[in-house]
Formats: C-alpha cells, sequence, structure tokens
C-alpha cells in the first residue's frame, strides 16, 4: 500500500516526503520515480544509499539540472546511465558521459533526445555493439552516420537504421533489399518509406536496386565506394561509369581483373589523373582507347595513350605484313 501511495500523481507534497524516508527501497525508489515529487525530496534522494533510488531520481523528468548533475558523477553505472538518457541533462554533460568507461552509459548518452549530433557521430564508431544500436535508432543522428551505420554486419544495426525516421530514402531502399527478413520488413515498416521502397522489400529486389543505385549520380559517395566490391561485375562497371565515384574507389577499380570496368574508369571524367596515367599503360587496347578519349584527360596522358595505341597498330600492321609475306 505505501508502495502505490509512493507513486499516485496526486500523492501531496507532505506525503511524498514522509514515503521518502520509509526503510522499504522500493517505496522510496516509487518516490524517486513519481513526477510530482517536491525538488527537495528528490534531491535527498539523489543521496539515497540505493543505487536503484538514485537511478529513480536520474531518470525523474521532474528532477532539478542541479540534482541531475550531481548524478553524472555517481559511483554506480547504472545511475550514471539513466541521468545520461534524461532529456534535462544539459549538453556538455552529455559529452562528458559519451566516454564513460561503461558500455550502458554511453549507449543512454546514445539515446538521449537532446545529444549533439557530434557526439552521436563519435559514438557511432563506438566498440560496443548495443552503443552502435542506440545511435542508429536516435532520430537525431546525421544521415551521413545512418549511411555507415547500414553497411555493418549486424543485423540489430541495420534493422535500427531501417526503422529510423532519419534515414535517406537511398539508404532505407537499400535496406528493403538486405538479406534479412527482419531488416526488410523494418525498411517496409519505417513511417518514411515510398510506395516503391515497400514495394522493393516485398520484391526482395536486391539486385535491381543495387544496380540502378551503382549507376545513379545522386548515389551517396559512400554506398558506390561499398558497391565498388561487389561481386557482380556489372554493380562494379555502372559504380566505374558513376560521376560520383570517389576517386579512391576509382582507383581500387582500375586495378579490376575484368576489362569492362577497367575501361569505364578509364572513360570517367572524374578518374584521377595518376589513375589515368596508369590505363593509359594497360595491356588492353580498348582500355587505352578510353583514356585516349576522355575528355578530362590531361595532354601528358593523352600523349601517352596515344603513344601506346601508335605502337599498337604499328604492331598489328607489322604482323599482317608477315602473315601475308
Amino acid at each position: 500500500m505505501r508502495r502505490r501511495a509512493a507513486g499516485r500523481r496526486d500523492a501531496t507534497g507532505w506525503m511524498l516526503a514522509v514515503l521518502a524516508t520509509d526503510a522499504d527501497e522500493d517505496v522510496r525508489l516509487a518516490v524517486a520515480a513519481n513526477d510530482v515529487t517536491p525538488s527537495v525530496v528528490l534531491d535527498h534522494l539523489g543521496r539515497d544509499a540505493s543505487e536503484k533510488v538514485r537511478a529513480g531520481v536520474a531518470s525523474n523528468p521532474a528532477a532539478h539540472v542541479e540534482v541531475l548533475e550531481s548524478l553524472v558523477t555517481d559511483a554506480d553505472a547504472l545511475v550514471r546511465a539513466r541521468v545520461a538518457a534524461n532529456p534535462l541533462l544539459p549538453v556538455p554533460l552529455l559529452e562528458h558521459l559519451a566516454e564513460d568507461e561503461a558500455t550502458a552509459v554511453r549507449a543512454g548518452v546514445a539515446t538521449s533526445a537532446t545529444v549533439a549530433p557530434e557526439v552521436l557521430e563519435f559514438l557511432a564508431g563506438d566498440p560496443s555493439l548495443d552503443v552502435r544500436v542506440a545511435v542508429a535508432s536516435n532520430e537525431s543522428a546525421r544521415p551521413e552516420d545512418l549511411d555507415r551505420l547500414a553497411l555493418e554486419s549486424p543485423t540489430v544495426v541495420r534493422r535500427a537504421v531501417a526503422r529510423n525516421p532519419s534515414t535517406r530514402l537511398q539508404t532505407l531502399a537499400r535496406l528493403a533489399s538486405d538479406s534479412e527478413r527482419q531488416v526488410r520488413l523494418a525498411a517496409r515498416a519505417n513511417p518514411s518509406a515510398t510506395e516503391g521502397i515497400r514495394a522493393l522489400a516485398d520484391d526482395y529486389g536486391v539486385e535491381v536496386w543495387s544496380r540502378h543505385a551503382a549507376a545513379s549520380p545522386g548515389t551517396d559517395p559512400s554506398i558506390l565506394a561499398h558497391f565498388a566490391h561487389d561481386e557482380n561485375w556489372v554493380i562494379r562497371q555502372a559504380v566505374a561509369f558513376n560521376h560520383s565515384t570517389p576517386a579512391k574507389a576509382l582507383g581500387e577499380l582500375a586495378k579490376d581483373s575484368h576489362v569492362g570496368i577497367r575501361r569505364a574508369v578509364g572513360s570517367n571524367p572524374r578518374t584521377p589523373v595518376g589513375v589515368l596515367m596508369e590505363l593509359a599503360d594497360d595491356a588492353d587496347h580498348d582500355v587505352r582507347q578510353a583514356v585516349a578519349d576522355n575528355e578530362e584527360a590531361p595532354p601528358e596522358v593523352l600523349d601517352r595513350a596515344l603513344a601506346n595505341l601508335a605502337r599498337h597498330l604499328a604492331a598489328t600492321s607489322a604482323e599482317q605484313t608477315l602473315r601475308v609475306g
């Protein structure tokens, strides 16, 4: 009965003050969690010997900032985790807790509705899976951070990104084609999902979407870099042609064993000069021709490609003459 009375929203301040001194820990916890408990009582319970009671105060939306500040340095990780998730905690203190040694505390920061995007970016690289899942679930996370988390191998992280309404449609579309059914269903249920994304989740059109994304100039560069290592050569070739593909990815594709992909890199106006110079010496005639036809190739690259083409033509002509002779 005392515990029930301690949790009532119509309880008087005097009654709650009396119950705050109760010998039963659960009664004091009920007072600590009650959002009508007077601040002076919460201040008293914030110094309670029970970590459960202090954690109740840390979660209370009615707790004064001064009380929350005192709990930031609490010896118990549960208390620090609860205070980290309290929306009233000042942002500078959240940043401090983002480097806490306890995983539960960092996860609490990652769930905060007031945490700065820069802090979420930092926590997106946390070694703890629980922390990364919390970031992936936070609607305040930057779209680019959600893009990176969507590429993670743990299914639970991708599922969290798929549920997040702040996830970009392009990333959501890719998650709608994920190999894991639970990720596809999460993307389908996302409130931001378009009719096309829902249909994609139903059809499980992984390759269809991948080919489209790899060829689209609007695709995020980080996603293109990921597709540059796809096992399907058609997708890698689409990335090699794409003018939005990062320079590093183009350099990697220039070493691809598939001649069509190297040819695509050679024709791409965004390909770095150093990479074009290497392709000007490629063993394949069509690759060298693609470099020579690249309108963005500087004179030194063009000269090298044309010289190699001329040598190839001369060698071919000499071989044909010998055959005729």
